[in-house]
């Protein structure tokens, strides 16, 4: 019989099975609550007992609990309040239990369980009991309609099979660096994950670019346009092929002093459009309410398809000229179109949310079957960032299936678009490595760089084992598109196929730029192409800052193949061709040259170009006028020609002049030439044949004698 006792007696009772091995315990006990009634549904008076099923101890080592009894009243069918027991999932060792009985005041014994007490607070209404065996807390039943909550953590002395496993959650090992997912000799067969560590690969999902989020910068000039004094608003949008954000926040600028002839200058000011868009467009408002699309003045040739669309990165500070305003037409969108593909959404998740640092790799997979692998089409450009990182399994052309391949159709209601690429990299400092990339109806790979804080110059980027491919049967399009600023760009090992141009630069400068190995297959004109004719990228902002040319080019152990005109044409360009193999060159009657450089005659340029040609030759160029032509700027400019190692350049044509280089314009230093270097056709009939047609103030040093020189 169990006796009532007191509240002190009990506390005696329950400190004297106590053994105190600390000065206190850090581990939680179970706060218990509950209530209980009668069969006929009257409220149970009386007491809960627990005993302890065996000694044991709390497995943070702090105590001993001996076999122990806690009696609680139940008062009205409530336990009362602060009742408290140590829980089975904090004693040492497993598998501990209380035996619970429940009886009346006149200790007629109501009921008898074994219950396994677990957490931090216990319903003891929530347990239901069992006519044998532990009732636990959080019991896994079978065949339930509802989802069951196990409190861990949990072990598992044997194997789970399971057809399928759904976490909500993480999961985690219970010692770091201590176990294995699979192993050699049972692994896992595909593992399909977002982000691994820091590389992320591509998943199903699309999205949507992020509208510029911060007010644009702004400045006015009180000349250059005409813009009358006033108070104006703008707001910009950002742009991918697909569509355009919704607007910033507008920047007020008040322009007074201006007479009429004011111009302002906009440009976004957060760095939202790297998640996914390449341009932006300025709406204009005299009210802060109705705010209206602007052309830019001057329309330059950086612009994209329309006459709204600017490269985002190009030039310095503020660069959205507006000469003038208008406040009709169309206006600003109310919905964000501008969605991007899931390789944008996998690249954007590589970078830090907060300031878009990348911090991780983009992997793109392999081809898996003969059919079009939708995980790399894209309907936008790839917008790359500065430090972005891209790699695959494989850049293999022949073996389609099994290569890593990006690809842009023209799935763009059928519009082409010279002004854009398959991917995108604004600012440099940029990886490329074991991927195809191939432009359907547009370029394939464009690096811009810019010299303002935006996007930086284009310094350090690198393209490893890669294949750029243009489908273009009309040579519209190039495998590589060079614009702005642009600043030590290394390709290696990088096989390029089609298009007007295999690498193309547009209003570039910059430093070195670097080519080795693979295969240059050109359908088009040219191997490289330096685009004549100097537009300022930032129209007008930072006038006088852009330098027309490259410091140096250096192509090496590269293999060509084709070529329809002028195959180096690279005015502004101070170009090597070091180990270069031309072979089957399909030059057009009536070619101006095989290599056409010097300084562009539109621009004004000080320093001299160079040509320096090593161990390389020109190919079959029967139809070329001359083997070398230099252009004269209208600087003081000077070129100088070296050539070492077999080299040699014959051209012949029965059209037009016949000379092996022409620089008839321009001073001229020619290093170890001799007669057998640049070679004309002494045989093409009724032409002026010269080996070398220079000016008197040239100088040949090294080499050069033969007969056929004349100046």
């Amino acid at each position: 019989m169990i006796r009532s006792l007191s509240i002190r007696a009990r506390t005696r009772l329950c400190a004297g099975f106590l053994i105190i091995l600390g000065c206190c315990s850090s581990v939680d006990a179970t706060n218990l609550t509950g209530t209980f009634k009668n069969p006929d549904g009257s409220a149970v008076n009386g007491k809960l007992i627990f005993l302890l099923s065996q000694p044991a101890r709390l497995n943070d080592q702090s105590a001993q609990i001996v076999p122990m009894v806690k009696i609680f009243t139940v008062s009205n069918g409530t336990l009362e309040a602060g009742a408290f027991v140590y829980g089975n999932d904090v004693l040492v060792p497993g598998g501990t239990y209380y035996l619970v009985r429940l009886v009346d005041n006149n200790n007629n014994l109501l009921f008898e369980q074994k219950w396994s007490i677990s957490g931090v607070n216990l319903d003891l209404g929530s347990l239901t009991p069992t006519t044998s065996g532990v009732v636990y807390s959080d019991p896994l039943l079978k065949n339930l309609s509802t989802d069951q909550a196990v409190q861990g953590p949990v072990s598992f002395s044997a194997p789970i099979t399971a057809f399928s496993l759904t976490l909500n959650g993480n999961l985690n090992p219970g010692l770091p660096d201590s176990y294995d997912l699979g192993d050699s000799a049972a692994p896992w067969r595909e593992l399909h994950a977002q982000r691994w560590n820091s590389l992320f690969a591509v998943g199903p999902s699309s999205g949507i670019a992020l509208a510029p989020s911060t007010v644009p910068a702004t400045s006015f000039a009180t000349s250059g346009g005409s813009i009358v004094d006033g108070t104006y608003y703008f707001k910009v949008t950002y742009v991918n092929r697909n569509g355009e954000t919704t607007g910033s926040p507008a920047a007020t600028v008040v322009i007074s002093g201006g007479g009429g002839n004011a111009r302002v200058n906009v440009f976004p000011n957060d760095t939202n459009w790297q998640m996914g868009c390449y341009g932006f467009r300025v709406y204009a408002s005299n009210d802060n309410v109705n705010f209206y699309l602007q052309t830019p003045t001057p329309t330059v040739s950086d612009f994209m398809t329309d006459t709204w669309t600017h490269y985002i990165t190009m030039g310095s500070g503020v660069h959205k000229l507006l000469g003038s305003l208008t406040f009709s037409g169309t206006t600003i969108p109310a919905t964000n179109t501008a969605s991007i593909d899931p390789l944008q959404v996998a690249l954007n998740a590589t970078r830090r949310v907060s300031d878009r640092v990348p911090f991780g790799t983009l992997v793109v997979p392999a081809i898996q079957d003969a059919g079009v692998d939708t995980r790399t089409l894209l309907t936008t450009p790839l917008i790359m960032r500065q430090e972005d990182h891209i790699i695959g399994s494989s850049s293999m052309a022949g073996l389609v299936n099994q290569q890593s391949r990006i690809v842009v159709f023209p799935a763009w209601g059928g519009a082409n678009d010279n002004k854009l690429a398959a991917v995108m990299n604004f600012g440099g400092d940029a990886s490329i490595s074991n991927v195809g990339i191939q432009g359907i109806g547009t370029n394939a790979l464009m690096v811009l760089g810019g010299a303002g804080y935006q996007g930086g110059n284009a310094g350090g980027t690198t393209v490893k084992d890669v294949s750029l491919r243009v489908s273009d049967t009309t040579n519209t399009y190039s495998a590589f598109v060079g614009i702005g600023i642009l600043y030590d760009m290394y390709f290696d090992n990088v096989s390029m196929a089609g298009g007007n141009a295999l690498i193309q630069y547009r209003n570039a400068a910059g430093g070195l730029h670097y080519y080795t190995g693979g295969r240059w297959d050109a359908s088009g004109d040219h191997f490289i192409n330096m685009v004549p004719g100097w537009t300022d990228p930032d129209s007008g902002a930072n006038d006088g800052a852009f330098p027309n040319g490259l410091d140096r080019v250096v192509v090496k152990n590269v293999r060509t193949e084709g070529g329809k005109g002028i195959l180096w044409d690279v005015m502004g360009v101070n170009l090597t061709l070091d180990t270069v193999e031309v072979a089957d060159a399909l030059v057009q009657a009536g070619t101006a040259a095989i290599i056409r450089m010097g300084t562009d005659s539109t621009v004004t340029q000080v320093n001299g170009s160079r040509l320096t040609i090593i161990n390389t030759s020109g190919g079959s160029s029967s139809n070329a006028a001359v083997g070398v032509k230099v252009n004269a700027g209208l600087g003081n400019n000077q070129t100088f020609i070296t050539v070492e190692g077999d080299s040699g350049f014959p051209v012949g044509s029965s059209t037009g002049s016949n000379i092996g280089v022409d620089a008839s314009n321009i001073g001229l230093v020619l290093t170890n030439l001799t007669s057998s270097t640049f070679t004309a056709n002494p045989n093409a009939s009724g032409q002026a044949v010269k080996m070398i047609n220079v000016p008197n103030s040239s100088r040949i040093v090294g080499g050069g004698g033969g007969s056929g020189l004349a100046a």
